[in-house]
């Protein structure tokens, strides 16, 4: 895996979650397009492009207000919400950590269902009737107990998201960032790009991603306008 190869797995992953041709996430500025769901917006900012992605029926309303706004302000648009920080690990930086002497490490590869939980850790691996149902895993022990889960789960046959969770009396030693860096360089192995997403108001998590050498690349956020899943509909409404 190089940065090249790892760049265009994110343009194509980008293109097909926003519909659009790969070439419009090589222009520069602000890029409005189109989509065909109901009252939606989503907004990606990578490097020099702001695009927003939106209905047919808000696109006129959309372009209008955006028009000469700077990325700030287009940021703040009253139709959107939901702001995350994507990151992608730095393939100069990030290297093999030496795993902690006072606990034991086991990575389930394409075995997740063999973990011996049946919930917890949610932030990590993902549950399906009491199973894990995550591409990858890879956990410490305290003993038989579980203390630590780095996991990942797939977008597409290129990209998978990875999570952390650490129980709260094993954290402050370094170990989310252990089995974070670890897990990552086993998933670039495979060819795969591991992704990372933080809420733009998670310090916690975008602490972890820096620490374990993730770098941001794009920065989205959307927002269902007038649906019933809206936050502040109410608002609307009135």
């Amino acid at each position: 895996m190089n940065k090249e190869l790892m760049l265009k797995k994110i343009k194509k992953y980008l293109a097909d979650k926003y519909e659009c041709d790969i070439l419009e996430l090589d222009k520069k500025g602000l890029n409005v397009i189109k989509n065909d769901n109901d009252n939606k917006i989503k907004m990606l900012l990578l490097y020099d492009l702001i695009l927003v992605s939106s209905s047919k029926n808000l696109y006129d309303l959309v372009n209008e207000k955006l028009k000469n706004k700077n990325t700030y302000e287009i940021f703040e648009f009253p139709l959107v919400y939901g702001q995350s920080i994507y990151f992608i690990p730095d393939l100069e930086r990030i290297t093999k950590q030496k795993e902690m002497d006072n606990l034991s490490f086991k990575l389930f590869d394409g075995n997740t269902s063999d973990i011996d939980l049946s919930s917890g850790f949610e932030n990590a691996i993902t549950f399906e009737n009491g199973k894990c149902i995550s591409d990858i895993a890879y956990c410490a022990f305290d003993g038989n107990k579980i203390v630590g889960v780095a996991g990942a789960d797939k977008i597409n046959d290129d990209i998978w998201e990875v999570g952390i969770e650490v129980l709260p009396e094993y954290r402050k030693d370094g170990l989310a960032t252990i089995l974070t860096k670890n897990l990552t360089l086993k998933i670039l192995e495979k060819g795969i790009v591991p992704i990372w997403c933080a809420s733009s108001t998670n310090i916690g998590s975008q602490a972890v991603a820096n620490k374990s050498n993730y770098i941001p690349l794009w920065f989205e956020t959307f927002g269902d306008v007038f649906d019933d899943g809206y936050v502040y509909k109410d608002l609307i409404n009135n």
